[in-house]
C-alpha cells in the first residue's frame, strides 16, 4: 500500500506541474483542473498520515512522502 501511495503522489505531482503550466495561458479550465488536482494530492498526503498514526508506516517514509512540497 505503501508503494501505491508514493506512486499516486508522485502522479498528482506530475499532472499539477503540466496544469500549472497551461495556467499560464490565463485558462479558467485549467485552474479548475489545478484546483481538483491539489485537493486530491491534498486526501492522498491525509490518507498517508491516517496510515502513520495507525503505525502501518515509519517517520521516514512518512517524511520521503508527506514533507515535499
Amino acid at each position: 500500500m505503501t508503494d501505491m501511495m508514493k506512486v499516486m503522489v508522485d502522479k498528482f505531482d506530475e499532472a499539477q506541474a503540466k496544469i500549472k503550466s497551461l495556467e499560464a495561458d490565463n485558462s479558467s479550465l485549467a485552474a479548475q483542473i489545478l484546483d481538483a488536482f491539489e485537493k486530491a494530492t491534498l486526501k492522498a498526503r491525509y490518507d498517508i498520515l491516517k496510515e502513520y498514526k495507525q503505525g502501518l508506516l515509519v517517520d521516514t517514509e512518512v517524511d520521503k512522502i508527506i514533507h515535499r512540497r
